[in-house]
């Protein structure tokens, strides 16, 4: 009787503890299979067929796939992190990103907190040796497609460079900012002061970034100098 109780409670501790993941944008609402009802029913039926423990499913509506800034998808990641849930599913690969990078950085997160990634239409199942073995080859050669695009981009910039093609865009300051940027150096205002300034006011930058650093108002100021 001990020895079935152990088998059993080991048996429970096996189950997988699946959080679900759906996603829709604006633009394939119509998408065959892609409806959050689609995703959901083959989650719950990939669910239902391994004997898994469907916990949620979540969804991001009219969200884009671009990037992992999706307030669904890092709900899901917290909850996997802090061990509410052992398996990320989605029906589809372009549902949880469209980006092969993307992708394998989730691997990367899931390996390192100890949850599966389980992508239906791919079959990518971390759960089965296979599916680690494809996880891990998507991995591969979405390495090598980075370090081609980086070798073609540099090979590109520096024909340009030896045919005299100046590279980068030229700041282009409005002429209010840098007037202010003026009246406070000669106020005696030192470049972190002012640079702190332009962070507290909501100034953007010449490049339309959100942050202010000392050495580009002492450039701006070193450029105006010059001009004078």
């Amino acid at each position: 009787m001990v020895d079935m109780a152990r088998r059993k409670k080991v048996q429970v501790s096996n189950v997988k503890r699946v959080l679900g993941y759906v996603r829709v944008s604006t633009d394939d609402q119509a998408e065959s299979g892609a409806s959050l009802t689609a995703q959901s029913e083959a989650i719950k039926a990939e669910c239902a067929r391994n004997g898994w423990e469907l916990v949620e499913i979540i969804e991001d509506a009219g969200v884009s796939a671009k990037n992992m800034i999706r307030p669904g998808l890092a709900g899901a990641l917290s909850t996997l992190q802090a061990g509410g849930a052992n398996v990320l599913m989605a029906a589809k690969l372009d549902r949880l990103s469209r980006s092969t990078r993307d992708v394998c950085e989730i691997g990367d997160m899931a390996q390192h907190y100890g949850f599966d990634l389980c992508l239906l239409d791919v079959r990518i199942d971390t759960t089965t040796p296979h599916g680690r073995a494809q996880l891990s080859m998507m991995a591969t050669f979405a390495q090598l497609e980075r370090e081609l695009i980086g070798l073609r981009t540099r090979e590109a910039l520096a024909v340009k460079r030896s045919q005299g093609v100046q590279l980068g865009r030229r700041a282009t300051l409005p002429e209010d900012i840098a007037a202010m940027i003026a009246r406070l150096r000669e106020s005696g205002a030192t470049y972190r002061a002012i640079a702190a300034h332009m962070n507290e006011i909501g100034t953007p930058t010449a490049q339309g970034g959100a942050t202010w650093h000392p050495t580009t108002i002492k450039s701006i100021c070193d450029r105006m100098a010059r001009a004078a």
